[in-house]
């Protein structure tokens, strides 16, 4: 986890503020990790961030462009973005091939789309 960028974590647990109190590894403690939970950190990494009590809108869910190149913050989304490709990697390899294709199956759930590309 430490050498992706902590993108292997995720907040499962909030206070009443809002802020996480538990957090739980995408990897080994998966089963602990809920959809919307996946699909908070989505939208923190690829669109705009949602508060932790906020619901999760309706997809498709849209890519939000960045410019790490000449804005700092962008920086650390992108390289946040890596991380996270590096890490969806992981998952396809320590899945059988059939969680594999079940996973994708639902992946409207968690696929972010650039509205320009359409990729």
């Amino acid at each position: 986890s430490a050498s992706l960028g902590g993108c292997c974590v995720i907040p499962i647990a909030f206070d009443g503020t809002g802020a996480a109190m538990e957090w739980a590894n995408l990897i080994t403690q998966h089963s602990k990790i809920s959809l919307k939970q996946v699909q908070w950190k989505g939208h923190k990494r690829f669109s705009t961030p949602l508060a932790a009590t906020a619901n999760i809108p309706n997809g498709p869910f849209i890519l939000r462009d960045i410019d790490p190149a000449n804005n700092d913050p962008d920086k650390i989304t992108f390289y946040d973005r890596v991380d996270g490709s590096v890490l969806a990697k992981l998952i396809e390899n320590v899945l059988t091939p059939m969680g594999y294709q079940d996973l994708l199956l639902q992946k409207e759930s968690f696929e972010f789309t650039n509205p320009t590309t359409g990729e």
